[in-house]
């Protein structure tokens, strides 16, 4: 088994990654979807559900107005591309977004939402705040969804995708042989958990 630890830094393309662009989308359709919800039922509390069809159709125009911003964030302000590095340690896998670029938007993000009075855009860069590092430790993974034409490896837990590993396309092997064995030590691990609980029972 290989030793600890492996460590990593990788350019990720945004738009021609598909997980990449559900968390993105993910990223404007959650705060939004609040807000409208707490907007449906303000006006559903006050009897004014006359006015329902005009909140619905200002929540697709701030939608249609997020997504081109992100949209051209994306390809003038990004180019395309996040710098993530990776880390395996003996309790988990740490992700980080390393891009300075990053950082400057998601705050960007909350100041220009808060100044604009739109909680849609400040929640969107609170939740990409929130999302910028991750730690998920071995016991959490159930399995692992390889994607080797992308050089991509999910780690799914037991409803949701907990992270996305980014890998070149010559640590890919490496990587994926290791996230192989941490699990499998990890599945030991619970075993022998179970075995003693009920031993000592």
């Amino acid at each position: 088994m290989m030793s600890d630890p492996l460590a990593w830094t990788i350019e990720v393309p945004l738009l021609s990654t598909p997980v990449i662009v559900r968390q993105l989308a993910a990223v404007v359709l959650i705060p939004l979807g609040i807000l409208t919800l707490l907007l449906v039922g303000l006006a559903w509390i006050e009897g004014s559900l006359d006015d329902l069809g005009a909140i619905l159709r200002a929540m697709v125009g701030v939608l249609a107005i997020l997504a081109v911003l992100m949209l051209v964030a994306i390809l003038l302000f990004f180019n395309n591309r996040m710098t993530v590095s990776f880390e395996f340690t003996e309790d988990g896998v740490r992700s980080r977004v390393v891009d300075q670029r990053a950082r400057v938007g998601r705050t960007m993000a909350i100041v220009l939402g808060v100044l604009a009075r739109s909680p849609a855009a400040a929640g969107a860069g609170l939740l990409a705040q929130s999302n910028s590092s991750r730690f998920t430790r071995w016991h959490a993974i159930q399995k692992l969804e390889a994607d080797p034409k992308r050089h991509c490896i999910l780690l799914k837990g037991k409803a949701l995708t907990l992270d996305a590993i980014f890998c070149s396309e010559d640590n890919f092997p490496i990587v994926k042989t290791r996230l192989e064995e941490k699990l499998k030590a990890a599945s030991k691990r619970k075993v022998a958990t179970v075995q003693d609980s009920r031993t000592s029972g």
